[in-house]
């Protein structure tokens, strides 16, 4: 396995591959960076470009953990090389790249995977997403996600890569939003119609002259370490958004998703019972019609798994167990007619941008 990226989020992948694979090579734009990383977990190969990583021989797969914008030219890249292909969400900058990494994914036959952790990482979801299918509840009447963290809630916070839209495309939206997206395709079903509302709080940010990488700013930034700005950057993005969606199966929706605020939900109402549940406490709360309170739901033990399990398996099978290229698409496709309701203030069929 063969890693691109050595930020903040790579580091991360890093740690999780590793449980699973051999990671042998890194690479990054800024060496000292993937000399850290392979210090730090053993991997014994540096690259200094991503073409010389993705076209080594002794790779055969490819993690692309780094900012949004490259997401599309390194995995074409990679897909063309030869290498199966996990990337970090969201799959690309717009719906036009995440069609042509599917396409090419398709004409190769290679593996891919998508870095959805929301299906992997929390076992109450997959406990409720197994209820759900069941179909003793009833179909799903309404699904309410919300998806934030406050790290760039002061104004002070300096601009970076995610506010601008050349590198990090939407901001909350792509950035946090996707993950909602994903859990309700997941628990309820297609979506056929949005409208959405992207709103930029924060309108300029301290630029700084040294580049850092996510978690350095965020901890220069908690500390009060970060040195004088040298001027000002307009913020290009979304910093909060919300979107009300409709189901294909009739039900309706919500997802919020921000970088000002901390929270972390999803609400589910079937026709027999009400979900709720908490990322901060880690519980499911199950509310049966005609009963009065919430009440804790028993959550059976699962096999431990990870956002790389399924693509591993996929490649030792030759299956293509979600969640692919293709299920990163699907979000596409819903973010793309978030974005048209957004600027054009009204709803959105979903068949408008795929057509």
């Amino acid at each position: 396995m063969g890693l691109i990226g050595a930020g903040h989020i790579a580091r991360m992948h890093a740690a999780v591959w590793q449980q699973e694979a051999q990671v042998t090579a890194v690479c990054s734009r800024q060496r000292d960076k993937a000399e850290r990383i392979a210090a730090e977990f053993g991997i014994p190969q540096i690259f200094d470009t991503a073409d010389e990583l993705i076209h080594s021989s002794s790779i055969d797969a490819i993690c692309i953990a780094t900012p949004h914008h490259l997401h599309h030219p390194l995995a074409m890249s990679a897909l063309n090389a030869g290498k199966h292909v996990f990337c970090e969400k969201p799959l690309a900058i717009d719906l036009s790249q995440a069609r042509e990494m599917c396409d090419l994914a398709r004409q190769t036959g290679l593996k891919t995977g998508i870095q959805t952790a929301i299906r992997t990482g929390f076992p109450p979801l997959i406990h409720l997403k197994n209820l759900l299918q069941d179909d003793a509840l009833g179909p799903v009447r309404y699904f309410e996600g919300v998806w934030g963290f406050d790290w760039a809630r002061r104004a002070d916070y300096p601009m970076g890569w995610r506010f601008r839209t050349a590198e990090g495309g939407t901001g909350a939206l792509g950035d946090l939003g996707v993950y909602m997206i994903d859990a309700a395709l997941w628990l309820a079903g297609k979506i056929d119609r949005v409208c959405a509302d992207l709103t930029t709080h924060i309108a300029r940010r301290p630029q700084l002259s040294e580049r850092y990488d996510f978690s350095e700013s965020r901890r220069l930034h908690r500390q009060g370490m970060l040195p004088p700005p040298v001027g000002w950057a307009d913020v290009e993005n979304d910093d909060a958004c919300t979107l009300l969606l409709h189901f294909r199966g009739g039900g309706q929706g919500m997802i919020r998703a921000t970088r000002l605020s901390q929270r972390n939900t999803i609400c589910i109402e079937t026709a027999d019972a009400d979900f709720a549940w908490d990322r901060q406490d880690e519980t499911l709360q199950r509310r049966n019609a005609g009963e009065d309170c919430y009440i804790p739901e028993p959550v059976p033990d699962f096999p431990k798994t990870s956002i790389a399990t399924s693509f591993l398996r996929n490649i030792e099978t030759d299956e293509n167990a979600p969640p692919t290229f293709f299920d990163g698409l699907r979000i596409q496709e819903v973010m793309e007619a978030a974005v048209v309701s957004a600027k054009e203030r009204r709803w959105v069929e979903i068949q408008e941008v795929t057509a």
